[in-house]
């Protein structure tokens, strides 16, 4: 993983509070970061995304309020079937947040979809695998919403 300059680091704060809203966000981004041209804004942010410093860059939208219905998703998954089970889930639109934990639900993803067969469908095509016995469904009761950013304009510890 290279090292960030401080344009890097500054970017990065800037991307973590969202990215303008105008014709020309790139170009924006640049004359907050002192002058950098639009170009070299997008080159820097796909050089800081194939090095690893960014991990996703897209939109988050809230998905009920666009009529999706959402789920977080848990499941047992033997660990011989892990990587078989996350191939696969990556194949699936509207799953996003896939991970594993040290508990016996050891696979975790969020699942969003237009209408409640699809998340059945989807569910459906998950347990059929034979690497897991049950897709757990946790609906949301109340949703938290917790800003979480990090400074990245000094070098830390």
């Amino acid at each position: 993983m290279r090292e960030l300059d401080s344009t890097d680091r500054a970017l990065l704060n800037l991307l973590q509070e969202g990215i303008p809203l105008t014709e020309e966000p790139y170009r924006d981004l640049g004359e907050l970061l002192g002058g950098l041209s639009a170009q070299e804004v997008i080159t820097r942010i796909a050089g800081l995304k194939e090095d690893g410093w960014i991990r996703r860059f897209s939109g988050f939208f809230h998905a009920a309020a666009l009529g999706y219905h959402s789920l977080l998703c848990a499941m047992q998954v033997p660990e011989e079937h892990v990587e078989e089970m996350a191939a696969l889930i990556r194949t699936i639109p509207g799953i996003t947040h896939n991970y594993l934990r040290e508990h016996e639900l050891n696979m975790w993803f969020t699942l969003s979809c237009r209408r409640q067969e699809d998340l059945d469908q989807v569910i459906g095509r998950l347990e059929s695998t034979g690497w897991t016995d049950r897709v757990y469904r946790f609906e949301r009761l109340r949703q938290f919403k917790i800003h979480a950013a990090f400074d990245v304009r000094e070098e830390g510890p």
